[in-house]
């Protein structure tokens, strides 16, 4: 019996070189509302126009994101919708080296749609300067 060519499939399979996953996961984003309410609370923040960013040192193994992007301010879903994944994009392919992990809360306060290394880049920015004042605040207790 001849071999079929799906014999072949499984040896490529189960080695394909190791990519970064596109997905932005639930473990990585800030879900629900007490620690939506915690980070306003408690947090940090300034403001990288058009963003606002909140942070809140966290005990999980990587830094979380949670977005608000106002339909007042945005409008339309899709809008709002595009606003929000390059948001995640941004985010997804940032390389914290700091110790430090942080939930992070981003609120977009103008009807600016930006490109992704755009937003990235006042992602890098603002939470640089977070990083130092949490750094700051704790070295005085």
């Amino acid at each position: 019996m001849a071999a079929s060519p799906l014999d072949n499939l499984s040896d490529t399979a189960s080695s394909p070189p190791h990519r970064p996953s596109p997905c932005f996961p639930k473990s990585k984003r800030l879900l629900h509302k007490r620690d939506f309410d915690r980070i306003y609370k408690e947090g940090q923040g300034m403001t990288c126009h058009p963003l606002r960013i909140i942070t809140q040192p966290n005990e999980h193994p990587d830094n979380r994101l949670g977005l608000a992007v106002p339909k007042r301010i945005i409008g339309g879903a899709v809008a709002r919708n595009r606003i929000r994944r390059c948001l995640r994009e941004a985010f997804r392919h940032l390389q914290w080296d700091c110790q430090t992990r942080y939930d992070v809360m981003i609120i977009v306060q103008a009807n600016e749609t930006l490109a992704p290394h755009d937003y990235q880049r006042l992602i890098i920015h603002g939470m640089t300067k977070l990083h130092q004042r949490w750094n700051k605040k704790n070295k005085s207790i």
